[in-house]
Parts: C-alpha cells; structure tokens; sequence
C-alpha cells in the first residue's frame, strides 16, 4: 500500500514536470509567434525617401532608405539592421512626367527576414510622379487660384516698382493683363512665357503714358511658397523719353496703341529671337 502511495506521487510529480514543460514551451511558441506578427506588420517601404527634379517629361527620381529607428525595434539591433540595408529600385526612373505611374520595388535579405519573422508580403509599390516643373502653354494650365495670386503679387510689387524706381507720385493705374508666350513653348521646354501688366500712369509729360512690369519664364515654380521670383520694370514702352534718352521706345505709338503687338514686339527686340506669340488677356483695364 505505501509503494503504491509512492508511485502515484511519483507520477503525479512527473505530470505536474511535464506539464510545466508543456507550459513552457507552448509559452515560448506564444511569445515567438506574437513577435513574428509585429515584425511582419511592418511596412517594408517605412524608410522609402523619394525626390523628383527636372521638368515634366525629362523629370528624374532619385531613391533612398532614410530608415530612422522606430519604437517597435528599439530593442532588437538585428531588425534594425535589417530595415536599414533595404534598397529600392523604381522601373522607371528617368524621362518621367507628372501623373505617371512606377513601381517600386524593396530588395531585402530574404534569410535574415524568414529569420526575423518578416513575412515576404507586398515587396513592391506603385507611386504616382508629382511635383516636376511645368511650363503654362496658356491660361487654362495655371487655373484660376493661381492667377488670383498672380495679382497680388502684381498689386504688392507695383508700387514698389513703378512709384520706387519712376517716383510717380500721382498714381497709376491697371491698363490690362496678358499671358505672353512663345508658340512653340511645351510642358517642358519654352522661350518666352511671362506674365505682363500694363500700367497707364496718372503723372507724365505726355497726353497718355505707360509702364508694363513683368514676370519672366513663369512655370509651376513661380508659385511656390518660398519662391524667389520677382518681377522687372519696363523701361521701353514710351515713358518718360526726356530722362531715358535712347532707352525710350514709344511700342504703343508704333503700333497705334495695340497693346498686344507691343509687347510682341517688345520681346523680340529684347531677346533677338523673333518667333511668333500668343497674347491671352487675363484682365481689361479701363481705358
């Protein structure tokens, strides 16, 4: 009777050992798998950079891992290590344009992630190329938000030029607004496409005066937040002739007040290269 009280402790002390080693290792099994499902929740594209330069049809896009240490790795050297020697590679990556659509693709150690518990899912992305500089071929491509900000821009730079460096003391005011470019201009390449505004001025010494400012080879940069465009003073178009001497080129007179032949006019003499235009009214002044 006492061996068999005996044998029965022994086998209950053997359950109680081999459940807790059952424990163990389903608790080993547990922690392994949550942790394998937290590394394969991370996104292979986290430390994706992408940068694009040029203009639009010859536009480029540069790559880079800029992988930074996030808080679920802070801990685990060898994951951090992994992320950081992520390369990627774009099926495409030069001659792009605005709207175009490449893939990428993340190369990664496949050893160290099937190691690691990564799970070797969505290894490539489809990006959409943004942000390449445009030319404007006519006003429907710079839109109406940005032509409002065109004339505040105007407004704020008008006084500054027009009284600053003529001392005009009596006032101006707006004749017209025009889109000038040069016809063979394209998204990507363009010879003339500036944003002009023609003053008539209040203080002269003759019957009728004018100024134009204007904006030169505007793209889709020009409206940039920290742009550094700013705009240039006509000093040939009939202003002041007694103290601009031979500067002094009455455009209008020439061409019997046409403003728009004016201008054309104008940016042919100033460039040497005489091409044909399109002129687009943004704006009448009064007259």
């Amino acid at each position: 009777m006492e061996n068999q009280s005996i044998t029965i402790k022994k086998l209950h002390l053997i359950i109680i050992i081999v459940a807790s080693i059952l424990v163990g290792s389903l608790g080993t099994v547990l922690i392994t798998k949550i942790n394998n499902n937290s590394v394969g929740d991370v996104d292979l594209f986290d430390g994706l950079y992408m940068d694009v330069s040029g203009k639009t049809s010859d536009g480029t896009l540069y790559l880079s891992n800029s992988y930074m240490k996030k808080d679920y790795d802070s801990t685990d050297s060898e994951l951090s290590k992994f992320y950081s020697t992520i390369t990627y590679k774009a099926n495409k990556e030069h001659n792009l344009s605005n709207g175009d659509k490449v893939k990428v693709t993340a190369n990664f150690n496949k050893r160290n992630a099937q190691k690691l518990g990564i799970k070797e899912s969505k290894p490539t992305k489809v990006i959409t190329i943004k942000g390449l500089t445009e030319n404007y071929i006519n006003p429907s491509d710079i839109g109406e938000k940005n032509i409002e900000k065109l004339f505040k821009y105007a407004k704020r730079d008008a006084n500054k030029e027009i009284v600053g460096e003529y001392g005009i003391k009596s006032g101006y005011s707006l004749k017209g607004a025009y889109y000038l470019v040069e016809d063979k201009t394209t998204k990507y390449n363009s010879v003339c496409n500036d944003f002009v505004f023609v003053y008539k001025l209040n203080e002269t010494y003759k019957n009728v005066d004018y100024v134009f400012m204007f904006y030169e080879n505007i793209d889709s940069d020009f409206f940039k937040e920290n742009s550094s465009f700013g705009p240039d003073i006509s000093t040939k178009f009939g202003l002041y002739g007694e103290y601009r001497g031979d500067y002094n080129i009455d455009y209008l007179a020439k061409n019997n007040g046409d403003i728009e032949k004016s201008l054309i006019q104008y940016v042919n003499e100033r460039s040497n290269n005489y091409q044909s235009y399109s002129v687009y009214k943004l704006k009448e002044g009064e007259n």
